[in-house]
């Protein structure tokens, strides 16, 4: 699981992006930043796995650097939070990959 404590994650969803004691998660799982402790269970639990489309989604566009930066726009041009969480929770309950 852990391989190195302070760089890597056996994930194929984590990524170094030099967030102290932790690293990104493409399926924006804990906030998108989780601990490698957090990385560790999430693993261990059998989680590491889209749950549904908007999982796939998530991680389409952080891999491409889309996410962020639509995060930010909206964020700017609405003054409000963007909730891409909710809408990723959404739509992975409307199109799941499996029961």
């Amino acid at each position: 699981m852990l391989n190195n404590p302070k760089s890597t994650v056996d994930c194929q969803y984590w990524s170094d992006c030099a967030t102290p004691a932790g690293g990104c998660c493409a399926l924006s799982r804990f906030g998108g930043r989780p601990s490698l402790g957090t990385c560790a269970g999430c693993i261990s639990r059998g989680e590491n796995h889209p749950a549904g489309a908007g999982d796939t989604v998530a991680a389409l566009l952080n891999a491409t650097g889309v996410g962020p930066a639509a995060k930010r726009v909206i964020e700017a041009a609405t003054g409000r939070p963007c909730r891409c969480a909710k809408r990723q929770a959404a739509l992975n309950r409307l199109v799941p990959y499996s029961k």
